[in-house]
């Protein structure tokens, strides 16, 4: 069911933008993934997931609507039979989808209509490969592993149909389970996207990548363009994240396939975004991410030649035992840098978790050992770590 008020003239206006030649990609079809379900009691499918990935294929790519593995049905959950169906159509196909859908209330992608629940357009999201931290949506996306994506959603504000699957979480997990074993999706990760509609457009225009210089702290950029990509400049942006604090932060213009950001040498985790002056868009972003500043290196050499001691066993009886020795040698290898009582913050910040963790009970088994009661009530007490 739609709302009459819903506004999607920020969705349509985001789709013929985003599918313009040169400004995200070159896209040329878009795989559509439906996971859905049939009721015993109405035989209806409805929308349990489903996924539009813009990509660049050959122009004969276009695929019939094609089932994945057999039905699934959760031995928790009679009466529900899951399926997975995808679809290949052209690009020029999906805004045609979305006006329909707005204008008539039908989600039709693949060879029949789909029912899906009272869908509201999201914010548009951008969506950074995972690093040092993850995101959510990581876990439903296509291979979203190098610059990030764009993502449009219609949001099911109500999940009316697939409240069983939140009333009993486990099935959830069968189902989850049994999908993965099909396609890359984890939906128990994500279940507050149940009955979503997700697009996503991958940036291929160009592929950049982010490092740090171990020496002076500057973040480092390499540019690359597609083949039929117009070489713009752009502009890049890097800070250094600790403690929810920046601690390093710097802007320059991208026209050089290499170039580097006087970010200092700041704590904590680099973030970086690359920004489209021309289209008004990201090209490429990252999670927080940590790099290695130090090695360190173990090396264990074992003597050919054990010790042999005589000793004398519980019965009086003299043996022969030979220890074998080894000599290990540690060494570290680091980058030069200054001591800015990092390690101290990061004390504090364990200390605070910790402190956290206890006064939740996070650790604290509530059941039992039976004749142990009362001390299991006293270390259900966690005293707080001092600060």
């Amino acid at each position: 069911m739609l709302k009459a008020d819903i506004d999607f003239d920020p969705m349509h206006a985001d789709i013929a933008r985003f599918t313009t030649p040169d400004v995200l990609g070159f896209y040329t079809h878009f795989e559509a993934t439906e996971i859905f379900v049939v009721r015993d009691d109405d035989h209806i499918p409805h929308n349990v997931f489903s996924i539009l990935v813009a990509e660049e294929r050959a122009e004969t790519a276009i695929a019939r609507p094609r089932y994945l593995g057999s039905r699934i049905r959760l031995n928790s959950l009679a009466g529900w039979a899951f399926g997975i169906k995808q679809t290949v159509r052209p690009i020029a196909e999906l805004a045609p989808i979305f006006e329909r859908f707005s204008e008539s209330k039908e989600w039709r992608v693949s060879d029949q209509p789909l029912h899906v629940g009272a869908l509201s357009p999201a914010s548009t999201q951008f969506v950074p490969p995972d690093s040092t931290t993850t995101s959510p949506l990581n876990h439903v996306l296509k291979n979203n592993f190098w610059n990030g994506s764009y993502i449009l959603e219609l949001m099911d504000t109500t999940k009316t149909v697939l409240q069983p699957l939140f009333d009993e979480p486990k099935r959830l997990q069968e189902l989850s389970a049994a999908v993965r074993r099909q396609i890359p999706i984890s939906l128990a990760s994500l279940s507050d996207r149940l009955g979503n509609v997700v697009v996503q457009f991958p940036i291929t225009v160009q592929t950049a990548t982010f490092a740090k210089n171990r020496l002076t702290g500057e973040a480092i950029i390499n540019v690359g363009w597609h083949p039929q990509a117009t070489p713009r400049p752009l502009r890049a942006s890097c800070e250094m994240q600790f403690d929810n604090a920046i601690t390093a932060y710097a802007s320059t213009r991208i026209e050089r396939p290499i170039s580097s950001l006087p970010t200092a040498d700041g704590q904590g985790m680099q973030r970086c975004v690359l920004w489209d002056d021309q289209f008004q868009v990201i090209l490429a972003a990252t999670e927080p991410t940590a790099f290695i500043n130090t090695i360190g290196v173990t090396l264990q050499t074992s003597d050919p030649e054990p010790r042999i001691f005589t000793l004398k066993d519980p019965g009086g009886v003299e043996r022969q035992i030979r220890v074998a020795l080894s000599t290990a040698t540690e060494s570290t290898v680091t980058a030069p840098q200054r001591d800015l009582g990092e390690e101290w913050t990061r004390r504090r910040i364990y200390r605070e978790e910790a402190n956290r963790l206890a006064a939740q009970r996070r650790f604290v088994q509530y059941k039992p050992v039976a004749g142990q009661e009362a001390v299991a009530n006293s270390d259900a007490i966690r005293p707080e770590i001092p600060i």
